[in-house]
């Protein structure tokens, strides 16, 4: 992993080695803008594809970072274009999203009516448009490492108005 850069610009997006649950080393990914801008965000670890403009097409495992302004998120084993994707080989697809870029939002459910998969697009006008495809939520992993078992809802719950509006806001001392 020490082949991985510790940030990118272009996604303002920032790379740590760290171990989860006290056994596995792990490549987090945080935000990185500016202070202030994204106090608050929710780490998952997902499964998914992206589809991005007439080009690339990403699918596999990884992590989805929710912050009140936009998604970030790295695959860090799978395929992207037909190249394999394995953080331990130093090979990793790294995106962010504009939250007011999500147009639509499609939601599969079980026969419960739990939302157990989601699709977010953009227009296809949008330069470049994107569909998002995630099909699974494994986790929640805290910045201190501790992972739990997390559920598309609870996903979807920090992507509601409400949800947006508690992660850009710092709570009331």
């Amino acid at each position: 992993m020490s082949d991985l850069p510790s940030r990118s610009e272009v996604v303002r997006a920032r790379f740590d080695t760290q171990v989860v649950n006290g056994k596995n080393r792990l490549l987090m990914l945080y935000p990185a803008s500016s202070k202030g801008y994204e106090p608050f965000y929710r780490r998952f670890a997902v499964g998914m594809d992206i589809k991005i403009g007439a080009g690339t097409t990403a699918i596999g495992k990884g992590q989805l970072v929710v912050t009140g302004e936009r998604l970030l998120g790295v695959l860090t084993l799978g395929d992207a274009d037909g190249r394999a994707l394995d953080e331990a080989s130093g090979s990793i697809y790294v995106f962010s999203i504009d939250l007011d870029d999500i147009v639509t939002t499609t939601n599969k459910a079980n026969w419960r009516g739990k939302a157990v998969e989601a699709v977010f697009a953009s227009t296809e006008e949008a330069d470049p448009w994107f569909v998002l495809h995630v099909f699974v939520v494994a986790a929640s992993v805290t910045n201190a490492g501790q992972a739990a078992p997390s559920s598309m809802p609870a996903l979807l719950a920090n992507l509601t108005p409400g949800g947006r509006k508690a992660l850009q806001e710092a709570p009331e001392t």
